[in-house]
């Protein structure tokens, strides 16, 4: 794409060449009539008057200079209001086609109360895909009390139109932050790939990442439970 500062250029040239053409000509035609009017005025002996007419010519040449100049500037004004207007344009039209898998993936969780000896106490955790493309490399992360970094596990694919519900859980002799096992504010974040990038989402935020999250923490326990289809899913949701 076209530099927009390098169309306003261009654009502020063409208007300058026009400008400096249309005083050329008036310079001519000034030129041309001072002289018909000299060789009458010598006749006459009029030398006053012809001072006064070429005074008059180079005030009406200032005068349109000055106006040619604040028409070049007023338009190379309005051509950058405009180019860069439309430039915003391109950039969120850009970004809501860089957003348009993955703002339909959303992430929620409710308090795993219900356990067993295979089945440990934890977060229930929602995970809705209701874009046409899986989603791929899918980790989620959470805090636990009075440990860092944060805690997280690698799960399987996404596929596409899915709600899946998972049984997350901390390792043995851990809580989750701000909790007492089922946690109340785990920082619950969701990191995926899709639209061909990386992803990482909160139950308020969605952001573009450059790298996941750092593996080095605790591993916490998770279990697929349920799968359900999405409504409201595909190309045209």
């Amino acid at each position: 794409m076209i530099d927009p500062w390098r169309r306003i250029a261009r654009s502020g040239r063409r208007i300058l060449r026009r400008a400096r053409a249309a005083a050329a000509r008036r310079f001519r035609q000034s030129r041309t009539g001072t002289a018909g009017t000299a060789g009458t005025a010598g006749t006459a002996g009029t030398a006053g008057t012809v001072e006064q007419q070429q005074l008059l010519i180079a005030q009406s040449q200032k005068r349109s200079a000055i106006a040619s100049a604040v028409a070049t500037v007023a338009a190379l004004a309005v051509s950058a209001y405009a180019l860069l207007n439309q430039v915003e344009m391109n950039q969120d039209a850009a970004d809501r086609q860089q957003r348009s898998y993955s703002s339909r993936v959303a992430v929620w969780f409710t308090p795993g109360t219900l356990h067993n000896s295979v089945l440990p106490e934890g977060l229930d955790v929602s995970v809705q895909n209701r874009s046409p493309a899986p989603l791929r490399e899918v980790r989620i992360y959470a805090a636990l009390e009075g440990r860092s970094p944060l805690a997280g596990v690698v799960m399987a694919d996404v596929p596409p139109c899915t709600i899946e519900v998972h049984r997350v859980a901390p390792p043995d002799q851990d809580f989750f932050a701000h909790g007492t096992g089922t946690g109340r504010d785990p920082q619950l974040t969701l990191e995926f790939a899709v639209d061909g990038r990386r992803w990482r989402l909160r139950p308020d935020q969605l952001t573009v990442i450059e790298r996941w999250t750092s593996a080095s923490g605790p591993r916490l326990w998770q279990q697929r439970m349920r799968t359900a289809d999405a409504a409201d899913c595909g190309e045209a949701a």
